[in-house]
Order: C-alpha cells, then sequence, then structure tokens
C-alpha cells in the first residue's frame, strides 16, 4: 500500500505543513503530477496505471496504460495530463479520454507540457521533441543524453538537463522554429 498525502504549505500552522487530504492507493506509485492550481493530482502506479484525483483525494478516473509510465506532465489548468510509455505519448483529457498519442522514434525519458497544454516537450536519447496537437512541430539534436525538459507556461522556451547535470536553456521556441525553416 501507498500513502499519498497533499500538503498546502500556505496553511502552515506552527511549524507543521497542513495535510489538505490523504488517501491509500495499492500499487507503487512511480511519479505525480499536480495541476498548476492544486485542484488535480495525476499519479502513475504500477502496473501500467494513470489516476487522476480531484481536490479532496478521490479518483476521477483511473486509465490503464499499453505499458509501465516512464514520464509524466500535466497543463496548468489540469485540463489535459501528457504521459509516455515507452516511445508512445498520450494526451488525456479531464474525462480521461485521448486527446491524441505520438510515437517517437525512441524511448522518451522526459516530457513536459506548457500550461495551455498546446505545446508538449519530449526528451528521448540524445533528441529533444516539440509537438503540438499531436503533430511534431520541431527537433533538435544535444550532443550528450538528455534525462529532463521543462517548458515555461506559455511553452515557448525550454530547457533541458544531461546525466551530468549540464543544463542547456533557451532553444529555439516552436514559433522561432518554424519562421526560421521558411526564411
Amino acid at each position: 500500500e501507498v500513502f499519498i498525502q497533499l500538503i498546502n504549505r500556505s496553511l502552515v500552522t506552527g511549524r507543521q505543513p497542513l495535510e489538505l487530504w490523504s488517501t491509500q492507493k495499492q500499487g507503487r506509485v512511480t511519479g505525480t503530477v499536480l495541476s498548476g492550481d492544486g485542484r488535480r493530482l495525476a499519479t502513475a502506479e504500477e502496473p501500467n496505471t494513470l489516476h487522476l484525483l480531484d481536490g479532496n483525494g478521490a479518483d476521477y478516473w483511473s486509465f490503464s496504460a499499453p505499458g509501465s509510465i516512464t514520464a509524466l506532465s500535466m497543463s496548468g489548468d489540469g485540463e489535459l495530463l501528457a504521459f509516455s510509455t515507452a516511445n508512445n505519448v498520450y494526451v488525456l483529457r479531464k474525462d480521461g479520454s485521448v486527446a491524441w498519442n505520438y510515437t517517437a522514434p525512441e524511448w522518451v525519458n522526459a516530457i513536459s507540457m506548457s500550461g495551455d497544454g498546446r505545446i508538449i516537450g519530449l526528451a528521448t536519447g540524445t533528441v529533444v521533441y516539440a509537438l503540438e496537437d499531436g503533430s511534431l512541430v520541431w527537433n533538435f539534436t544535444v550532443p550528450r543524453g538528455v534525462n529532463a525538459i521543462a517548458l515555461s507556461e506559455s511553452g515557448g522556451t525550454s530547457t533541458t538537463r544531461a546525466p551530468n547535470n549540464a543544463a542547456k536553456s533557451g532553444w529555439s521556441t516552436p514559433a522561432c522554429a518554424r519562421r526560421s525553416r521558411s526564411a
């Protein structure tokens, strides 16, 4: 059994944070992501199960993924949830239905979503990709493997981290990459 707690640091009384809710799950939790507004929490659990919980810890839904969940991200408003299994990326709506999916050529190490969920950044080995509504917008190769990626709220700026903790920020935005190709 796994015990999941949602704690609000801004409601600290004395030195102890205030627990907003807690719940128990049967599988091993391999990842969590909280919406920007704090109203939804997604958990990836073994074997291959994704749960979306509401602000009280109750399940909205659970989704059986086609493999082990390797990465997880959520839009700021919690309307969209992105996850990967091996080299497949899925985006789910808040009702649990599949909005779109994408098959990357390699195993997905990391995934990130812009605040509005429009842009998905993913990292596979030495290639970083940007997707918009399931379509590839751009990709580029980096000299070392990437194991973390983050997008700005608008999806216009990305940063990645390689295994030696070297970070690279400010690579071309999807809009700039499109303009530079047509120039």
